[in-house]
């Protein structure tokens, strides 16, 4: 499919890119904890990847309040 095009290497680092960037935006808005192997089937939004932003702030200032 994406070998017909002569810029089939530029295109597919684009698309790898591309996907990795709006992963790791996924990973930052749900993520809830890091489970050592990940399971795509239960966790579709990449919730066991990792920690989210949101999360991670929320527990470093629940001792302080």
């Amino acid at each position: 499919m994406w070998s017909k095009f002569p810029d089939f290497q530029t295109r597919i680092r684009d698309a790898i890119v591309k996907r990795q960037a709006l992963d790791r935006i996924m990973i930052g808005f749900n993520g809830t904890h890091r489970a050592k192997t990940s399971d795509h089937t239960v966790n579709m939004l990449l919730q066991d990847i990792n920690i989210s932003y949101r999360a991670s702030v929320t527990a470093r200032l629940s001792p302080r309040c």
